[in-house]
């Protein structure tokens, strides 16, 4: 079913309301749109009004502001077993961002995909470990009960880029929620080469900080372990560094630029 920005019109097109209009014009006219009225009978009435005002965005200003930002955007090429990828960017989002904006952009790039098309696709979250985040528990649950159940059947794989204790706190705390299969999607990238389980990283065009990162990471085991190799065994301060060095938290960097929640 086409949308309303979809419904094109040339020239000596004539609007609802009787006023002529020259050159090439997007209708917003209300169409009758079955998957919109079936959303709304199972429930996700708040997903379509946010469907429908991006709708409205996107034949106006749209949103090349969030495009901008580099914080969700669909990669280019398929996962290792041909389904579409999209990419988040959590530490992308500057600190006065309209959050209702991001996430309207973002149920207009994959809503044809998961909802329309009813496809299968696969979820790269590159986890904020440096700055403050702005999403947290209570975030992350709207958003798991506001959209419709295509998004859950069809995400076949979660990857996590550089997992923080942050992001598998609040996994823990949205346990209770999410269903038994979704933990067999789930995959753990401490480092960007562990992507491959589920698609290449060269086909993400992923940013060159992300890979330094992963240096640091690899620094950081480095030492950690020579300096238990020196000291003789295990201790308090290096077992704190293996879980900061492992779990994609970089505490010394951390030290310097702030700690984030790790989403």
């Amino acid at each position: 079913a086409r949308t309303p920005v979809q419904r094109m019109k040339s020239s000596s097109t004539r609007s609802e309301t009787g006023t002529s209009t020259s050159g090439v014009v997007l209708e917003v006219a209300e169409t009758q749109d079955p998957i919109l009225e079936r959303l709304v009978t199972q429930g996700n009435k708040e997903y379509v009004q946010l469907f429908k005002k991006a709708a409205t965005v996107m034949n106006e200003e749209g949103f090349d502001d969030i495009k901008a930002l580099g914080c969700v955007r669909q990669a280019p090429g398929m996962d290792i077993h041909g389904r579409h990828v999209f990419l988040f960017f959590p530490a992308n989002l500057p600190n006065k961002v309209k959050l209702e904006r991001v996430i309207m952009y973002g149920i207009w790039l994959m809503h044809p995909v998961v909802v329309v098309q009813n496809q299968p696709y696969t979820a790269v979250w590159v986890c904020n470990n440096l700055e403050s985040s702005q999403l947290g528990y209570f975030w992350f649950r709207r958003q798991y009960k506001m959209v419709p159940h295509e998004y859950r059947k069809n995400m076949r794989s979660l990857a996590l880029v550089h997992p923080g204790l942050g992001v598998k706190f609040v996994l823990l705390l949205l346990s209770y929620m999410l269903k038994y299969n979704f933990w067999d999607k789930l995959v753990y990238a401490d480092r960007i080469e562990f992507l491959d389980e589920v698609v290449d990283p060269k086909a993400l065009d992923l940013p060159d900080d992300l890979y330094k990162y992963d240096k640091y990471l690899d620094y950081e085991s480095q030492a950690l372990a020579e300096q238990m190799k020196a000291s003789g065994g295990f201790t308090e301060q290096s077992g704190l560094s293996a879980m900061c060095g492992m779990g994609g938290m970089g505490m010394g960097m951390g030290m310097n630029m702030g700690i984030g929640m790790g989403i």
